[in-house]
């Protein structure tokens, strides 16, 4: 298995299964932003301030992040 750090968005990241999920990825080293209206896991986490309906919030959120 590849042990490369990356960059992630977390779509829903201030959720229950998101925050556990972002939680897990910034534990194992990789770049976590979110979008949602709460923070839960700052340790870890690039927050992006906005509705997650937001299209504008979503592309710029995108920077950086391969698929």
């Amino acid at each position: 298995m590849d042990d490369a750090v990356v960059r992630i968005l977390v779509i829903g990241g201030s959720g229950l299964i998101g925050a556990h999920v972002t939680d897990v990825l910034g534990e194992r080293g990789h770049t976590v932003s979110t979008v949602g209206d709460l923070l839960l896991s700052p340790l870890f986490v690039e927050p992006v301030t906005g509705r997650s309906l937001d299209e504008a919030i979503h592309e710029d959120s995108h920077d950086g992040i391969g698929t």
